[in-house]
């Protein structure tokens, strides 16, 4: 029984990336933003053995208030700040026991190291995604594409650190739960 609810959840997704992606067919990469993708990495390294993962972090207090202000209305738990935290430290948990179980297939990617030294944590990144680093990669917000992504505006701005300690003036609000998460500390 559960063996079938697996393979319908696998077929789901491939499904859902046809469907959604056409092209994908087309590429040799793509990238999937979402959100949820880290709660079912052993699932997609299945549908893609070649899936290689890179896990961006961020100050915890600056993501979970970012997710708050953004309203991400169609992620239930994005709602509200308790709700925020717990799936949060959910991931943090999850993740963990996949970088151990993945080590070469997850890449960690920190925002803040990436903000101050653009070039030489870009140049890491795409040793690991087996791609040649080309200065011209700093540039992409010259490009001209699209996305679907909440972050649509900020990528297609330099990199800069507009974005580190964007919301300090909210952090006392996140001061009733540091007994619950020590990484909020």
């Amino acid at each position: 029984k559960n063996y079938i609810k697996f393979i319908n959840k696998k077929k789901s997704i491939m499904e859902m990336y046809i469907n959604n992606f056409p092209e994908i067919s087309n590429f040799k990469r793509f990238t999937d933003k979402s959100l949820n993708n880290f709660a079912n990495i052993d699932l997609i390294i299945q549908l893609f053995p070649k899936a290689k993962f890179i896990n961006c972090v961020r100050n915890p207090k600056e993501n979970a208030i970012a997710i708050f202000k953004n309203n991400f209305d169609t992620l239930p738990w994005s709602l509200n700040i308790k709700s925020i935290l717990k799936y949060m430290d959910e991931y943090f948990k999850l993740i963990n026991h996949y970088k151990k179980k993945y080590k070469e297939r997850i890449y960690t990617l920190d925002h803040k190291n990436l903000v101050c030294d653009k070039e030489n944590t870009s140049k890491k990144l795409f040793e690991f995604l087996g791609i040649k680093w080309k200065p011209e990669f700093l540039d992409i917000h010259k490009k001209k594409f699209t996305t679907g992504t909440s972050s649509k505006r900020q990528i297609k701005k330099k990199i800069s650190k507009s974005f580190l300690n964007k919301y300090t003036d909210y952090y006392k609000n996140l001061d009733q739960f540091k007994k619950y998460y020590n990484w909020l500390n």
